[in-house]
């Protein structure tokens, strides 16, 4: 499998709809990255807002630098894109294609001896926003 060149509108994308699953805002409760990065203030949806805008930034940049590493050429980050219709889809087979997708850029962000293209609390975050689709998942199918 070769790395793709994800485009920022389609990490948009990815981002969009992480954040119109079931029961999103669990995955901030307990994350003390995300705590300590707000300085422990009470948790807003502007808060949360900006720290998973983030968290997809450095998704989108760790891409970048794979694809350019990998290939060894100067892409181009930054790209005016339109912009998408927005919905809104719980069904099992979007959420496992969403799943599809993530694990398809954490593939992209880590190379084959463990190193990872994006700092760590942001990566566990990453981690946690798919295991909370696995759960989703789970509890459709019962299992």
């Amino acid at each position: 499998m070769s790395v793709i060149n994800y485009t920022y509108r389609e990490i948009e994308d990815l981002k969009k709809r992480v954040t119109k699953i079931k029961e999103y805002d669990r995955l901030f409760n307990y994350d003390q990255h995300y705590k300590s990065y707000n300085f422990n203030a009470p948790d807003t949806e502007e808060k949360r807002e900006d720290y998973i805008n983030r968290v997809f930034w450095y998704l989108f940049i760790s891409n970048q630098i794979a694809y350019s590493l990998q290939y060894q050429i100067d892409t181009t980050i930054f790209k005016e894109e339109g912009q998408e219709e927005e919905q809104e889809n719980n069904e099992p087979d979007t959420l496992k294609r969403l799943l599809q997708d993530l694990r398809s850029l954490e593939y992209n962000i880590n190379t084959n001896d463990g190193n990872k293209f994006i700092c760590e609390p942001y990566y566990r975050f990453f981690e946690k926003i798919q295991n909370h689709i696995l759960e989703l998942i789970a509890d459709i199918y019962g299992d």
